[in-house]
């Protein structure tokens, strides 16, 4: 009886040694099927990182490249900007200012300043270029000041006809303020006096004509009102024959 149990005893040993054997590799294999589990899942979830972050990366690259595509290149607009500025700029209009001098006399001496101030130096006069050289005038009780303004080799000349006097056949003007004296018509054979006037070096001022107490049309005409001296007047190029 005692040897039968521990015959028993002796394969009860083995078989529970062999049992804990079979535990420890099941517990074994289960720990490394986890661990190759847990390693895949670490690698798929770092390729996934890796994944995402080439796309994130990717996308950023584009990202960049759009907005460097879409920026405007500064540098460009900026000299395209200074070119149309360039272009545009409108140059401003010559200024022309009144000959300084008038038959050698210059228009800075006090009585002509004095003159010119009282008609703000005729800047609210309109000047224009003189195309033919012929110009005409009147004076008369019934109009109150001829002034007529012209521009004469790059220089403003206001020609003011002060008074016509048909006892001595002739007419006094200031130009830019320069008296002129009496000049008479070039038509007028019969009077002695000056017939031209220096403007500068290259024009002069002549009378062509003067029709004294003039009444036009009129049918009746008031000697004091109505009667006008009418005068053609030529500038001309003294180096032109």
């Amino acid at each position: 009886m005692g040897g039968k149990l521990f015959s028993n005893k002796g394969k009860y040993s083995l078989y529970s040694k062999v049992f804990l054997i079979f535990l420890i590799m099941t517990f074994a294999v289960s720990a490394l099927e986890r661990s190759s589990i847990n390693d895949i899942n670490t690698s798929d979830s770092q390729t996934e990182q890796i994944s995402v972050t080439e796309t994130s990366n990717e996308s950023s690259s584009e990202i960049v490249s759009e907005t460097s595509a879409e920026e405007p290149n500064l540098t460009l607009i900026e000299e395209e900007l200074n070119e149309s500025a360039i272009g545009t700029i409108e140059e401003e209009p010559e200024i022309i200012l009144l000959a300084e001098e008038v038959n050698g006399i210059s228009i800075e001496d006090s009585y002509i300043q004095e003159y010119l101030e009282l008609r703000n130096d005729f800047e609210d006069l309109l000047f224009a270029y003189l195309s033919d050289g012929s110009l005409s005038m009147k004076e008369g009780n019934s109009i109150t000041e001829e002034v007529k303004g012209y521009i004469i080799d790059g220089r403003k000349y206001a020609i003011h006809l002060i008074l016509c006097d048909e006892e001595f056949r002739g007419c006094y003007f200031r130009i830019n303020g320069v008296p002129t004296g009496r000049l008479i018509s070039q038509d007028d054979s019969r009077s002695e006096g000056e017939r031209s006037f220096v403007l500068d070096n290259n024009y002069t001022m002549d009378i062509k004509s003067i029709r004294f107490n003039d009444c036009g049309t009129r049918r009746f005409c008031d000697v004091y009102w109505n009667e006008e001296n009418i005068v053609e007047l030529s500038i001309t190029n003294k180096g032109v024959t």
